[in-house]
């Protein structure tokens, strides 16, 4: 905040102490380290902080954030991945007997297909749009904690944002189901009908 000598005398009752300089200079990136050399050299000055400096500090900061959010995407990823896998396995296998059922009844494979998989689009849909206003939170969570005193995060989240989570994640979920498609296909009805429970 910014006010004038007289606010701050009518404010406070003492006059300023003149303490801190903020100076605009017109100088190239080559000759900017000996202008600060020269005005650190000055008896007068304790420090000097570079507005260069501070950028080059911040983007060096960005980019290892962006690292993390890389490392943190490919986690969820693998993570839906292989739950959605283990969820479909596991159905699969507890319900090869009405599975077989259903095809000697004559149901399609595209019939016995969304019966099986019904479930993990239901879950999938309720998964997204739980996930969805979970990630809002966790991600003002990580802002809050992430700021220092110097640097403020923006707090907007894009609409778009939103749209290619739970695109993703859908997408994801149909990738499993095409993967397990196959296995479910190649159950045999007699040796499924034979086994005891």
């Amino acid at each position: 905040m910014f006010i004038t000598p007289e606010t701050y005398t009518a404010m406070i009752g003492d006059a300023p102490e003149f303490n801190l300089l903020y100076l605009t200079y017109d100088v190239e990136a080559a000759n900017e380290e000996n202008l600060a050399a020269e005005i650190i050299g000055n008896d007068k000055v304790l420090t000097m902080v570079l507005q260069s400096s501070l950028r080059k500090t911040f983007s060096k900061m960005m980019e290892a954030l962006d690292a993390v959010v890389l490392v943190l995407i490919l986690s969820a990823v693998l993570l839906a991945v292989i739950v959605l896998y283990n969820l479909s396995s596991i159905n699969i296998a507890e319900r090869i007997r009405e599975i077989a059922t259903l095809e000697v009844l004559g149901f399609t494979d595209n019939e016995v297909s969304m019966y099986i998989f019904r479930e993990n689009i239901v879950l999938t849909l309720l998964g997204a749009l739980l996930g969805l206003g979970l990630g809002r939170i966790l991600a003002s969570f990580v802002i809050n904690t992430a700021e220092i005193d110097m640097v403020m995060f923006g707090r907007e989240v894009h609409f778009w944002s939103y749209l290619l989570a739970a695109g993703l994640t859908v997408l994801f979920s149909l990738a499993v189901s095409l993967i397990m498609n196959r296995p479910l296909r190649k159950i045999s009805m007699v040796e499924s009908l034979k086994s005891v429970d």
